[in-house]
């Protein structure tokens, strides 16, 4: 006779909650939500203000589209943008 067995279910996921070294930084955890892009991020935090740069400038841009050979234009336009 064979014995099954069964593992218990895995113990529940802890929340975790993220933490920060406060160091005296003027604008310690200070979270600003960009108005333009929508992106919430936390001033001084060189990561997060990366991010936000990369991301606001690509709402404010709009989705580049790179040229293709056998695209058709019907119009350029002085910043360099095509239809």
């Amino acid at each position: 006779a064979s014995l099954l067995t069964v593992a218990p279910p895995p113990p529940p996921a802890k929340q975790q909650q993220q933490m920060y070294l406060d160091f005296g930084q003027r604008s310690f955890g200070r979270q600003i939500e960009c108005a333009v892009c929508g992106m919430l991020y936390t001033e001084g935090e060189p990561e997060d203000e990366k991010e936000h740069q990369r991301r606001h400038q690509r709402a404010v841009r709009g989705v580049v589209m790179p040229a293709v050979a056998d695209e058709r234009v019907v119009e350029r336009r002085e910043d360099g943008s095509r239809l």
